[in-house]
């Protein structure tokens, strides 16, 4: 994860398109993960695969703090988190937009 991936999410089986609001974006860096209203830094972050991380991350925004434990996977332009925050998992899908 040395490339900046700044991508948007799958709502509903359908693509977010890519502009310049935040709403469904995401940006990924080697050191954190940007989106709506909020901003995780990675404080582990584990390799498990050519293109698979495993990652703890402390978070903050809209006033609260919290941790996240998920697994990342880069496939093309393709990025899939699995995550698990404040007991709730979940699975987010992204396309990248442009470099």
């Amino acid at each position: 994860m040395s490339d900046r991936f700044c991508a948007v999410a799958f709502r509903d089986g359908l693509l977010a398109s890519c502009s310049t609001d935040d709403d469904g974006k995401m940006i990924l860096t080697a050191t954190s993960e940007t989106g709506y209203e909020h901003h995780c830094k990675f404080i582990r972050k584990e390799k498990i695969s050519d293109n698979t991380w495993r990652l703890k991350s402390t978070c903050s925004g809209e006033g609260m703090r919290w941790s996240v434990n998920s697994i990342t996977t880069i496939e093309g332009n393709r990025l899939t988190y699995h995550s698990i925050s404040q007991g709730k998992a979940g699975t987010n899908v992204y396309q990248r937009c442009g470099k």
